[in-house]
């Protein structure tokens, strides 16, 4: 679970990458002649402010799928990191031979006893 979770995260912050360099393409690759010969690169419509808009707007959603991906990928990897520490940890508590502290948690009740709950289900 823990790798999956790790190579989630770096397919998300390639494809991320990826999404920013075709924003930034968008951006500041603009070429408009009035001449049929000269190949357009990035122009849609005759007038440059309109071209500029478009090219703005494909800038703006190419940035927020590049930005969901990295907040996507920076979630998979700090689950992976709680994962690989609560891994470690049970480990460490079978290997000292209480089991039983780690998969229980304490309860707070009103008379200020510790109550232990029933054991976590495995992960």
């Amino acid at each position: 679970m823990k790798k999956a979770l790790r190579v989630f995260s770096i397919i998300m912050f390639c494809v991320g990458f990826i999404f920013m360099i075709l924003a930034f393409y968008k951006k500041d690759v603009y070429e408009y002649s009035e001449y049929s010969f000269v190949k357009d690169k990035n122009a849609y419509v005759g007038g440059d402010a309109y071209n500029f808009i478009i090219n703005g707007t494909y800038f703006t959603g190419y940035m927020v799928l590049a930005g969901s991906l990295y907040i996507m990928g920076t979630i998979f990897l700090v689950g992976s990191s709680i994962i690989g520490a609560i891994e470690k940890e049970r480990q460490v508590a079978i290997t000292q031979g209480n089991e039983n502290s780690f998969s229980a948690i304490p309860v707070a009740n009103t008379n200020n006893q510790p109550q232990v709950q029933e054991k976590l289900p495995e992960l």
